[in-house]
């Protein structure tokens, strides 16, 4: 597989944001939204089919639904306060990491905006593994770490592919999304912060 590293600003892309209203319901996508998800996904995309559905039905996982809440109660205690964090995103062909910045609106609702920092990019790779759907690895949702659950550690994702040898086998796990207790603790750090506690 072959990597393109580009790190902005060497390139432009445009920051994507979205509103929700005060029960975290979405009102509003930038246009940038449907020009990405279409040009990565084969299926038909378009964020009017999102408007009025609540963030938080979007989520699986309980512990990054309680982050997100977080993030989302930090971000509203100050009106014209800028709540910023980075996140790591990853497509198929490529590994981005984000800034997420909230941002509190009138009558309680808010505004996150995503503006890119890092963006890897690879050619296309041979054919995908078959994926066991009984089988789940767990990934954070922030850095992307996977949990080595026979030792019971985090590894980077290009070290878990290594020692947990994902890449040796005809068949590969799927994957949970959940939160590393590193992130966790910076999570939990900037919103105590910008709380005041």
């Amino acid at each position: 597989m072959h990597k393109i590293n580009l790190v902005l600003p060497t390139i432009d892309i445009p920051t994507k944001s979205y509103l929700l209203d005060s029960k975290n319901c979405f009102t509003w996508f930038s246009p940038e939204w449907d020009q990405e998800f279409q040009s990565i996904s084969p299926k038909e995309f378009s964020t009017r089919d999102y408007l009025g559905q609540n963030f938080f039905d979007l989520l699986a996982n309980p512990d990054i639904k309680l982050l997100y809440e977080s993030l989302f109660l930090a971000a509203r205690r100050r009106k014209n306060s800028i709540f910023s964090i980075s996140l790591r995103c990853d497509t198929p062909s490529s590994k981005a990491i984000l800034d997420l910045n909230l941002v509190k609106q009138d009558h309680n609702g808010l505004k996150a905006s995503f503006a890119y920092t890092q963006l890897e990019t690879y050619t296309k790779m041979g054919p995908l593994l078959v994926r066991k759907e009984e089988e789940l690895l767990k990934m954070c949702s922030w850095c992307q770490d996977i949990f080595d659950f026979t030792k019971d550690r985090w590894l980077p994702i290009e070290q878990a592919l290594v020692d947990l040898s994902l890449l040796h086998k005809q068949t590969t796990a799927g994957f949970t999304h959940s939160c590393c207790p590193r992130c966790i603790s910076i999570i939990r750090g900037k919103t105590h912060a910008y709380t005041g506690g």
